[in-house]
């Protein structure tokens, strides 16, 4: 079988520019009062402050271009229409990046994909932000200034490179995700391009909604280079080719606990 090699060097590369709560959700709110959520979420926003700066430096209402034809009628939907649209999303992106992880071979990693998303937390986040072109996550900091359904979600799933943010004796820095975290984090991010284009999505949508979000990122170099080849080699040889890819980068990995990207 012929292994395609990608020229590509990700990181000299530019940019491009990819009401109330009904009772289920105040279930989910008296579920998350439970806990000292307060506390936790102001020590947790001071812990990472550096990293909101950034992320708040993407503005939300500029849509990468692969986004743009968005629904004029999102405010109008009722709140039966948010739950079941919310559930409906989460449960086929779920279903696909578990489709991804198992060609890869990643078969436990996709059983558990994004399991949080179904804790009171973050559905009620969901309930309420659902909008259908766009994670809800980035509706709720448009509207807040921050998501804790994003910092519940994030220190409890590592294919997200912000849960690979370590706070040391200079601050906060990335530290190098594992590979089989990459290729997680690959399959979610090909499976989101897919729910949300749909009929729209390429075999570039993925690596353009990357590069559209590229420079409000604190990631590890290694893991960029990584993930910029698994997302350019998808580009340039499509998804069937780069899974064999892949599948070949994670038995090296298991053996050497490296890859040579």
């Amino acid at each position: 079988m012929t292994t395609h090699a990608l020229k590509l060097n990700p990181l000299s590369q530019t940019n491009t520019a990819p009401a109330a709560i009904d009772k289920i959700a105040d279930l989910a709110a008296d579920s998350a009062k439970s806990s000292n959520s307060e506390t936790d979420l102001e020590q947790t926003i001071q812990n990472n402050s550096a990293v909101q700066k950034k992320q708040d430096a993407a503005k939300p209402d500029n849509l990468p271009a692969s986004y743009a034809n968005k629904p004029k009628n999102t405010g109008q939907l009722s709140q039966l229409q948010k739950i079941k649209g919310h559930l409906s999303t989460i449960n086929q992106h779920k279903m696909k990046v578990m489709d991804l992880c198992f060609r890869c071979g990643l078969y436990q990693q996709g059983l558990k994909h994004d399991l949080s998303k179904y804790s009171p937390v973050e559905l009620k986040t969901g309930f309420k932000y659902y909008q259908g072109y766009r994670s809800p996550i980035d509706a709720q900091k448009e509207a807040t200034g921050y998501s804790f359904s994003w910092l519940h979600h994030k220190g409890r799933n590592p294919h997200h490179w912000e849960y690979w943010l370590d706070n040391g004796p200079n601050g906060i820095h990335a530290v190098p995700m594992e590979f089989n975290y990459v290729v997680e984090m690959f399959c979610d991010r090909v499976a989101a391009s897919m729910i949300y284009l749909k009929d729209k999505y390429k075999d570039d949508s993925a690596l353009r909604y990357y590069k559209d979000h590229q420079d409000v990122m604190m990631i590890h170099p290694q893991t960029e280079r990584q993930i910029l080849y698994l997302l350019g080699y998808l580009k340039q040889y499509g998804l069937d080719a780069t899974i064999r890819q892949i599948r070949k980068l994670l038995k090296i990995y298991r053996k050497t606990g490296s890859v040579p990207i």
